[in-house]
């Protein structure tokens, strides 16, 4: 009978664990999923923030990008034309085909991982803009 009191005993705090755990799991997938959509939220008032004078040439342009760069704590804060070319703050890049998003067929925010394989992984956020550069 005893032992029969601690098996049951072992078994509803496993049970209390692993709902612990699946409610733990539950909040934290919350957490990221708020601070994604706050992010994307981010990018879209960025964007509002454009002024045509900061795409009257390119040194306008990289500067506003380190402007949101800076106050939004970003890494990259770029764009990205139809050839796949990537306007950042410091210049351009080619390197288009090593990110995981559809720039040329993006409707809605994309989320994916840069670096996916490495020790340096960033997550990317994709938002589609109509801007004529």
């Amino acid at each position: 009978m005893i032992q029969s009191a601690r098996e049951d005993n072992e078994r509803a705090a496993h049970s209390v664990s692993v709902l612990y755990l699946d409610e733990l799991a539950g909040r934290r997938e919350q957490v990221v999923e708020n601070n994604l959509q706050n992010k994307i939220r981010d990018l879209r008032v960025a964007v509002s923030l454009m002024t045509e004078e900061d795409l009257s040439d390119m040194e306008h342009l990289q500067a506003y990008q380190a402007r949101m760069k800076s106050l939004y704590t970003l890494d990259k804060f770029a764009f990205v034309d139809e050839d796949g070319i990537i306007y950042t703050s410091l210049g351009t890049q080619t390197n288009i085909d090593e990110y995981d998003i559809d720039y040329r067929g993006l409707e809605e925010p994309e989320i994916s991982i840069f670096n996916l394989n490495t020790r340096e992984k960033k997550v990317v956020i994709a938002v589609p803009v109509d801007l004529q550069f």
